[in-house]
């Protein structure tokens, strides 16, 4: 299980309550989507250890994510796993890593610029 990091990810609104928030959540530091109709929107989910694969967001079924930031974020093995099993979701209009994700609408691949990221600003 990686260190204990100090999250920095603000509360978010979800359309359904089968979207789990951490520490609820069993795989994911951020968010676990676990039904299809499952919206996670408006989110920042930002240097969260996840105790599974999925550092910010694990996707187990379908779901969606519209306009988020999702940045610097570990997996159990510590190296940088942001979201999970996110190929071909609809995932849209989110600043995202380009390694882990690419494609949907109006989505931005870059760092998020923030003010001090190493000092959780």
């Amino acid at each position: 299980m990686p260190a204990a990091r100090e999250s920095m990810s603000a509360p978010c609104a979800t359309a359904s309550s089968t979207a789990t928030p951490a520490p609820i959540a069993r795989e994911a530091g951020g968010v676990e989507i676990n039904s299809a109709a499952a919206r996670v929107e408006n989110c920042t989910l930002v240097k969260n250890a996840s105790p599974g694969s999925g550092g910010a967001a694990r996707f187990n079924v379908a779901g969606a994510m519209t306009n988020c930031i999702v940045y610097g974020n570990i997996g159990w093995d510590r190296t940088a796993r942001n979201l999970w099993n996110a190929a071909g979701r609809p995932i849209g209009y989110s600043c995202l890593p380009a390694a882990e994700f690419s494609g949907g609408t109006g989505n931005i691949f870059t760092d998020p610029d923030f003010v001090d990221f190493a000092n959780g600003d």
